[in-house]
């Protein structure tokens, strides 16, 4: 860390220090905070910066804005994301990244980058991000602070923001947006005013000790407290104002100082000595003889082979002097050397871009340049305006070309009306049929992402006008036909037949080529994309076989590594939701979720993590299921929910877990408002299930409760056009029918179940046989218990270890006329249920022992410990030693109301009732790692 510090003279600021190293403290203590330090030019900012610096007790990385990068995406944290690269574990990640060299399509850059740096800054533990300038930081590094800052704060990641800036809008707003995400004593906000008379007499002494207190004063008063200005008028001759000073002191210089001293007022940033003795073509020794002037004369100062203006009060009044002609001259040969230089580098491509616009030159070239670097996906909204107006404004082949890759680009960072927009005016400017007809495409997949149906059906029309022939173009054009009538327009068996038509299409191609290893690529794209049509078709039809096939062919047959992985993905939700095998599901579950990471793919992450927390979930190791669904929901909150899931039904689906683990009732409360929460009939469909099964299994809910709660799944899963999720919706209505005794209702639809699954897959079959036990244990307890026995047996083959568990405790509770058989089976299903760190359920047997009059003594909760965060685990242990919690605020530095908030959580994972529940069964916990 090199902040400016002049003279290592500092004085004053007390309160304003001790606030920020009380902010310091919070980190220090394990929690995220931040700081916003606003004052004018001269006033001190930086120095302030440096000294905070100087005493805080956390590592500290940088950030510079500068004036001429603001609207160069990531341009001031290209040194921190760098230095974030070096965490050892998911540092490769971030810099394959960087360089554009990660081999898949993933989606936004910026969101990848974002999460795999938290990931860095995770692995490399409490650290300071000190940001000098915000004012002239670039939107996206301000975004990936408040991203950093949004990623830490929930999972008590030891992280502070410290910020400095001018009065700017950019900063009031930044400001605005830490202070509502993080809590009043994690974060602050003060303005710098001019040092008072006592501390400016004190610097203008320490700075010129030659001088007396009314000098010193008279100084003070001519620099109005600033204390740059105060240091320069310290060290002039004569009776100079601070303007006068500085333009006396530019208008002294020699040749070669002037010279390097416009360079350093263009560039408006640091420069090396060799950088700078390549620009003005001379020799290094030169360089840093004319950097030895220039600092003398207080204009410049070089560290560490960097020459730079010593404050941007010199830089802006400097300016106004420098002729256009110069300046212009110095701009060309910036944009010559940065385009030299670059690379790929896709910021310093974007520097060159601005000096040839700054000075005049043409840039359509330069442009294009930039529009098909592997790293254009780092370009943002604003990287992408900035070549539209380029390409907009050329009229040559260039200029043709430059349109393409801009649409392009709007397609791959998800700016779906521009995009459109671009595409359906490429579709009638490109020169050749093909060319339009692709054109035309790329407009219906716009037009899918913003849902209008209507125009991809017509883009798609003009498409088949211009392909004449073409089969792969004929396939893309089924392609985005099905893909609309199957999720726009809910029109599946309207779809099925484009499906067909595109496959046998695709098939054809494969056949002439002599397989699909011999496709081109454009070929094997068009080959996967009716592959994925005709998987997204049976999806929809609750086709298992097809779903579990195509997905294969898919995977095995894909280039890009991250379709194959949306493959596997597909064929784990065949063998979770049509099959119902969590058991054989499971490897390749947590394969799919480490080569997501591997691929830097946060978003493809969600998904496999919420299979790997939903297998867990059913074989009953609740504990494991929490941690991983809580950290999917996590991390869906920052990147957003994947393909088959909303946030709604992510957070419904840890609730669903939780409900297992102790609070049944908080559970259902929160599932409600996720039913709210989601306007999409399909989703809210699904968590409407989760919600029925809850309520009918542990609320002992009335026959018109669960009425209230069937009427609206029904009327979504209507409304979904699901065929999977009608049929799953006709099984928890039975059961829930079943539980209350409305045993007609539950029969009708267990037959047209069994109507429609003469041949159901294994999950699905154990539950349809639990619920034909469940209406038979109300007509006949006797006949019953095989019904139960056998409906366990296919739990078991599965591997529904939960729902083995519900059959059992229904079949103890409600087909077992013998009391000492009953009483053996309840206490040996409770101690299988605290195994499973399902409390709820233990409980309910627990209930059960006691009406049959056994007296019970409550083992407690689970020792689930390992599923607390590092800091809820340091909380459980200073309550289990009797600590209260305004005694744990002050020994961690947190509020009263932070460990609050921590202490309930506490309770609520490993289901303690009160604190003395909590001591007791991490003193168990302790005993048994003793023995």
């Amino acid at each position: 860390m090199h902040l400016r510090r002049a003279k290592g003279v500092f004085v004053g600021r007390f309160a304003e220090i001790e606030a920020l190293r009380a902010l310091g403290g919070e980190v220090t203590a394990g929690r995220a905070a931040a700081a916003v330090v606003v004052a004018e030019p001269g006033f001190g900012k930086t120095r302030l910066l440096a000294e905070v610096v100087r005493r805080l007790e956390l590592p500290c990385l940088e950030i510079q804005g500068y004036e001429p990068a603001r609207e160069i995406p990531l341009g001031a944290a290209g040194g921190l994301l760098r230095k974030l690269a070096r965490a050892p574990a998911a540092g490769d990640r971030l810099e394959a990244l960087l360089v554009g060299d990660v081999r898949a399509s993933g989606g936004l850059e910026t969101l990848r980058v974002f999460e795999i740096a938290f990931r860095c800054l995770v692995e490399l533990g409490p650290l300071a991000i000190v940001v000098d300038d915000v004012q002239w930081a670039d939107a996206e590094t301000l975004a990936l602070l408040n991203y950093l800052l949004s990623a830490a704060k929930p999972a008590d990641v030891p992280l502070f923001v410290l910020c400095a800036s001018r009065p700017a809008a950019e900063t009031r707003a930044f400001a605005a947006v830490l202070e509502n995400l993080l809590a009043p004593e994690c974060f602050t906000e003060f303005s710098l005013g001019p040092l008072g008379r006592d501390e400016g007499i004190d610097l203008a002494m320490r700075l010129g000790p030659q001088l007396g207190r009314d000098q010193a004063e008279e100084l003070w008063r001519k620099a109005q407290g600033s204390p740059f200005w105060l240091e320069a008028l310290v060290g002039a001759e004569g009776d100079a104002s601070p303007a006068r000073l500085i333009r006396t002191r530019y208008a002294s210089l020699g040749a070669d100082a002037a010279q390097l001293f416009a360079l350093l007022l263009v560039a408006a940033q640091p420069l090396g000595v060799v950088d700078s003795a390549e620009l003005l073509k001379w020799e290094e020794q030169r360089v840093r003889r004319a950097a030895i002037v220039l600092a003398n004369q207080g204009l410049a100062v070089q560290e560490g082979g960097i020459v730079r203006i010593a404050h941007d009060l010199i830089r802006e009044a400097a300016s106004r002097e420098l002729p256009d002609a110069q300046r212009w001259r110095l701009q060309r040969r910036l944009a010559e050397w940065f385009e030299a230089g670059a690379g790929t580098d896709i910021q310093a491509l974007l520097r060159a871009l601005e000096y040839r616009q700054a000075s005049g030159l043409a840039a359509e070239e330069l442009a294009l340049r930039i529009a098909r670097s592997p790293q254009r996906r780092l370009l943002g909204g604003k990287g992408l305006s900035t070549l539209s107006g380029i390409a907009d404004a050329a009229l040559d082949a260039d200029g043709l070309a430059l349109q393409r890759e801009v649409a392009a680009l709007a397609s791959e960072l998800g700016e779906w009306p521009v995009a459109l927009e671009r595409w359906a005016a490429l579709a009638d400017r490109l020169p050749d049929g093909a060319a339009r007809a692709n054109a035309a495409l790329a407009a219906a997949t716009a037009a899918f992402r913003l849902g209008r149906h209507d125009e991809v059906h017509a883009f798609v029309m003009r498409a088949r006008e211009h392909a004449l022939d073409e089969t792969v173009l004929a396939i893309e054009a089924d392609f985005r036909d099905a893909q609309a009538l199957l999720w726009l327009e809910n029109r599946v068996e309207e779809a099925q037949p484009v499906v067909d038509r595109a496959v046998a299409l695709a098939e054809r191609l494969v056949e002439q080529a002599g397989g699909v290893d011999a496709l081109g690529d454009a070929e094997c794209g068009a080959y996967v994309r009716a592959l994925r049509g005709q998987l997204d078709a049976a999806i929809r039809k609750a086709d298992a076989e097809t779903v579990a096939r195509c997905a294969e062919l898919i995977r095995s047959g894909a280039r890009d590594p991250t379709e194959a992985l949306y493959a596997a993905s597909d064929g784990i939700f065949s063998m979770l939701q049509f099959e119902g095998l969590p058991k054989p599901a499971e490897p390749r579950a947590r394969r799919a979720l480490e080569e997501a990471r591997r691929l830097a793919l946060p978003n493809v992450e969600v998904e496999a993590m919420h299979w790997v927390g939903w297998i867990a979930h059913h074989r009953g190791r609740l504990g494991e299921a929490s941690k991983v669904m809580q950290e999917a929901v996590a991390l869906a909150a920052r990147v957003g929910a994947p393909r088959r899931f909303t946030l709604a039904i992510l957070s419904a689906t840890a609730h669903s877990i939780d409900a297992s683990r102790g609070d049944w009732r908080r559970s259902v409360d929160a599932i409600e408002k996720e039913i709210v929460a989601e306007p999409d009939p399909h989703f809210r469909n699904v968590i409407r299930m989760m919600h029925v099964r809850l309520v009918a299994r542990f609320a002992a809910p009335s026959a018109g409760d669960i009425e209230a709660l069937l009427i609206p799944m029904a009327k979504d899963a209507e409304l979904a056009g699901c065929g999977r999720c009608l049929w799953e919706a006709v099984l928890h209505s039975a059961e829930a029918q079943a539980r209350i005794g409305d045993l007609a209702a539950a029969e009708v639809g267990l037959a047209r179940w069994d109507t429609a699954h003469p041949r159901p897959r294994p999950g699905p079959a154990a539950q349809r046989a639990y619920i034909r036990a469940l209406i038979e244990a109300r007509r006949d307890v006797a006949s019953s218990r095989p019904l139960f026995a056998h409906a366990a047996g296919l739990a078991e083959e599965a591997g529904h270890d939960l729902m083995r568990l519900w059959v059992k405790l229904d079949a103890a509770v409600l087909a077992e006329v013998d009391r000492a058989r009953a009483v053996e089976a309840l206490r040996s299903l409770a101690q299988e249920a605290e195994s499973m760190g399902a409390l709820s359920e233990q409980q309910l047997a627990v209930q059960r022992l006691r009406a049959l009059g056994v007296r019970t003594w409550r083992r407690g909760p689970t020792s689930d410990a390992g599923a607390l965060s590092s800091r809820e685990r340091e909380i459980a242990d200073l309550v289990s030693g009797g600590a209260t919690n305004p005694e744990i605020a002050q020994t961690l530095f947190l509020s009263r109301k932070t460990v609050e908030r921590h202490v309930s959580h506490i309770l609520a994972k490993l289901g303690a009732r009160n604190r003395a529940e909590l001591a007791a069964l991490l003193a168990r916990e302790h005993e048994g790692a003793a023995g």
